[in-house]
């Protein structure tokens, strides 16, 4: 990389962590309230709410919102814009049916609160699709400030609509309604600049949209299945069967320790992961090697990652127990069952964009697969041989942390080729 690379992709990454900071520390202020407000039975409820939604929501465009980053020229990445608002609508009031099957939802889940809350997940799926989108947009212009303030906005009225709807006493509602109307804010925040970013000289008919349609149909044919089962497996599937073999408490202590801990890597990831997406593909595009940015993206992550596992490590329970209140003790615990594999995590997420630069996305979905299929494979056979979630969740670490490296590792082989 150039020195004018160097500065720019430094100056990127401060801009992006400087919104992901603040974006992440408002929940951390306020955890310690909201956690004394809401029960873990109630932070259950809504982990499995938002699991549905992230479901439906990640494909809600397809995936074609990841190719708005992708080409050199305005004119293809306007017709993947008009694309992606086209197919988000579709899908969001596709969404709806999840109202009428509420009842075989009762079932599947062996709760009769959830199903109350599925009139919101169409609303809250168009407001997941139009929110990532607009986000893709302004990455594209690297207007890193803007995305970085509608993180901040997203954060802090979410938060904030839980305290307030806590004092009322309005329950799992509150989380959902809370959750819900900080996805609006922060998209209706990047509306505006998005609309500036148009520009209107550039004339765009159906025969364009088309064309990137079936140029990029790698995304909504393989991409878009590999988002869903990430979504499906680390959060759908694997929610669900802790719910039925081990009750709604262990996944609130669970969902809890998942949203506080993983909470600090995507401070650092999600910064970073999304200048290494744009770096990356310039990088492809001119023919140049992605390996000084791969280098410099898993070197900053490492420095962030060790000292927080560490101390996750060793005083995981003590923290949550002191910071959440009592009740969270246990979360503490699962949270050092979970380290090795958070950590792996942590250093290799913000690459994992490259199969997607390299087009080689069928592979990174059947490795997907695979990692999936062992560590919840190893989840359900300790947990229906009766033995406690905390072996079970071991089992899970374990496969998922030797599973991860390998992934790692195919990453970084691509970069070198």
């Amino acid at each position: 990389m150039k020195t004018g690379q160097h500065k720019s992709y430094y100056k990127n990454f401060l801009m992006m962590l400087t919104g992901n900071t603040i974006s992440q520390v408002i929940p951390f202020i306020i955890a310690p309230v909201i956690s004394r407000i809401f029960s873990p039975e109630e932070f259950a409820i809504q982990a499995n709410f938002l699991a549905i939604v992230g479901l439906i929501g990640i494909i809600s465009a397809g995936r074609y919102e990841l190719a708005v980053v992708l080409p050199k020229e305005d004119r293809k990445a306007k017709a993947i814009m008009l694309l992606s608002l086209i197919v988000i609508p579709i899908v969001s009031l596709l969404s709806f049916l999840l109202f009428i099957f509420r009842d075989v939802i009762s079932n599947f889940y062996h709760d009769t609160e959830l199903p109350k809350y599925m009139i919101f997940v169409g609303p809250a799926v168009f407001f997941t699709g139009l929110y990532s989108l607009l986000f893709n947009w302004n990455v594209r212009f690297r207007k890193f400030n803007i995305v970085s303030i509608s993180r901040i906005i997203q954060s802090l009225s979410g938060n904030l609509l839980y305290v307030a709807f806590g004092y009322l006493a309005w329950g799992v509602k509150g989380l959902i309604i809370g959750w819900f109307l900080g996805q609006i804010l922060s998209t209706i925040l990047l509306i505006i600049p998005s609309i500036k970013l148009w520009n209107k000289d550039i004339p765009i008919n159906k025969t364009e949209i088309k064309e990137m349609a079936y140029l990029h149909k790698d995304f909504p044919m393989i991409n878009s299945f590999h988002a869903f089962t990430d979504i499906f497996a680390t959060q759908f599937f694997i929610f669900w069967l802790i719910t039925n073999e081990y009750g709604m408490l262990a996944l609130g202590l669970f969902s809890m320790m998942n949203r506080y801990l993983r909470a600090p890597i995507q401070l650092v990831t999600g910064a970073v992961s999304q200048i290494y997406y744009k770096e990356a593909s310039e990088c492809a595009n001119n023919q140049t090697s992605s390996i000084p940015v791969v280098k410099k993206t898993i070197k900053i992550c490492l420095i962030f990652a060790l000292p927080f596992i560490l101390i996750i490590t060793i005083w995981g329970p003590e923290l949550f127990s002191w910071y959440l209140g009592e009740q969270w003790r246990e979360a503490g615990e699962y949270a050092r069952i979970m380290a090795p594999a958070l950590l792996v995590n942590f250093i290799f997420s913000p690459i994992s964009t490259t199969p997607l630069i390299f087009n080689k996305q069928k592979l990174a979905f059947i490795l997907s697969i695979l990692g999936y299929v062992l560590s919840l494979a190893a989840l359900m056979i300790i947990s229906y041989l009766g033995y406690s979630f905390h072996i079970a969740l071991w089992g899970y670490s374990i496969c998922l942390t030797l599973h991860s490296i390998f992934v790692g590792g195919w990453y970084i082989y691509l970069a070198k080729k």
